[in-house]
Protein backbone atom coordinates (compact mmCIF):
# COMPACT_ATOMS: atom_id res chain seq x y z
CA UNK A 1 0.00 0.00 0.00
CA UNK A 2 0.94 3.85 -0.66
CA UNK A 3 -0.56 6.47 0.94
CA UNK A 4 -1.18 10.05 0.63
CA UNK A 5 -2.02 12.45 3.28
CA UNK A 6 -3.65 15.99 2.14
CA UNK A 7 -4.33 19.24 4.16
CA UNK A 8 -7.17 20.39 2.42
CA UNK A 9 -8.82 22.33 5.40
CA UNK A 10 -8.10 25.82 3.83
CA UNK A 11 -9.54 24.85 1.05
CA UNK A 12 -13.57 26.18 1.50
CA UNK A 13 -15.03 23.74 -0.81
CA UNK A 14 -13.34 20.99 0.86
CA UNK A 15 -12.17 21.50 4.32
CA UNK A 16 -10.79 17.70 5.56
CA UNK A 17 -8.04 16.55 5.45
CA UNK A 18 -7.72 13.76 2.52
CA UNK A 19 -6.54 10.72 2.51
CA UNK A 20 -5.65 8.69 -0.63
CA UNK A 21 -4.40 5.05 -0.65
CA UNK A 22 -3.45 2.67 -3.86
CA UNK A 23 -2.27 -0.94 -4.01
CA UNK A 24 0.99 -1.48 -5.78
CA UNK A 25 0.85 -5.16 -5.41
CA UNK A 26 0.44 -5.73 -9.04
CA UNK A 27 3.57 -3.14 -9.47
CA UNK A 28 5.64 -4.46 -7.14
CA UNK A 29 5.38 -8.14 -8.59
CA UNK A 30 6.07 -6.51 -11.71
CA UNK A 31 9.50 -4.95 -10.85
CA UNK A 32 10.51 -8.25 -8.93
CA UNK A 33 10.06 -10.10 -12.14
CA UNK A 34 12.12 -7.96 -14.37
CA UNK A 35 14.41 -8.31 -11.80
CA UNK A 36 14.69 -11.66 -11.82
CA UNK A 37 14.51 -11.41 -15.46
CA UNK A 38 17.77 -9.15 -15.91
CA UNK A 39 19.58 -11.54 -13.02
CA UNK A 40 18.92 -14.60 -15.40
CA UNK A 41 19.76 -12.66 -18.46
CA UNK A 42 22.99 -11.50 -16.46
CA UNK A 43 24.13 -15.34 -15.48
CA UNK A 44 23.79 -16.55 -19.07
CA UNK A 45 25.80 -13.90 -20.64
CA UNK A 46 28.41 -14.10 -18.19
CA UNK A 47 32.20 -14.95 -20.07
Amino acid sequence: MEGNITNMLQDLSVQAIVFNFKDVTDRIEALNKVKNLNAGLGEKIQI
